[in-house]
Formats: structure tokens, C-alpha cells, sequence
């Protein structure tokens, strides 16, 4: 993955920025956590959805996570795996990420129903 290289103290060569955040990933990657930053052409340069991703920010919300999550990450991990290894095909993948999910999900439902 590409990555966009700032200095380590980025107010020193780009005063526009001073005032900004930065944060790195893992990868070595920066994003601006300001918007001060994130205007700057040399953010909205790259990736081409740049500044899609920042447009979107202020419509976002918080979603819980299901109460089956850990079951709903590995069944959505097995089918991705399988497919990524060519082991089985998306369309077969997707459709049995799905059966699995409905079933997990009627699983939930009917627990929380008997607790009730």
C-alpha cells in the first residue's frame, strides 16, 4: 500500500499546517486528525478518495456491534479467507457468509427472546 510521507514534525515545513494533529498507523501511513489538516492539498492528493473520506466524516454514526459479534467476525472471516485462497468461489463464499449469518442471527434472536 502506497503511503504519504510527512515529515516527523510537520509544522516545520508546512506552516499551514501547524496547528494540526498527525497520526500514524502501522503501516508508517499518516492521516490528518484535524481538519485543518485534512484540507491541505498534499492530503486530498492521496488516495484519489481523499477527500470523499473527509466529506463523509460528519455524516457518520456510531453503530453498535451485534451481542453475536464474535460469531459474526469469524463466520465473515472463514468465507473471506476461503475465497481469497481460491478455495471456494465469491458467489458460493457470499452465500454461505449469508446462511451462516442468518442462522447466527436467528440464534441471537431466539436467545434474547427466552431471556426475556
Amino acid at each position: 500500500m502506497p503511503t504519504i510521507r510527512v515529515p516527523e514534525d510537520p509544522s516545520q515545513s508546512r506552516p499551514e499546517t501547524a496547528s494540526a494533529t498527525w497520526s500514524r498507523s502501522r503501516e508508517s501511513s499518516f492521516f490528518a486528525a484535524r481538519w485543518s489538516a485534512a484540507e491541505t492539498p498534499g492530503f486530498l492528493a492521496f488516495p484519489p478518495s481523499a477527500a470523499l473520506y473527509y466529506q463523509t466524516l460528519p455524516h457518520t454514526v456510531p453503530v453498535p456491534s451485534p451481542a453475536n459479534f464474535q460469531e459474526v467476525e469469524k463466520i465473515f472471516m472463514r468465507n473471506y479467507v476461503a475465497m481469497m485462497a481460491d478455495e471456494i468461489s465469491i458467489a458460493d463464499g457470499v452465500k454461505r457468509a449469508d446462511q451462516e449469518l442468518n442462522a447466527s442471527f436467528k440464534r441471537l434472536a431466539a436467545q434474547q427472546k427466552a431471556a426475556q
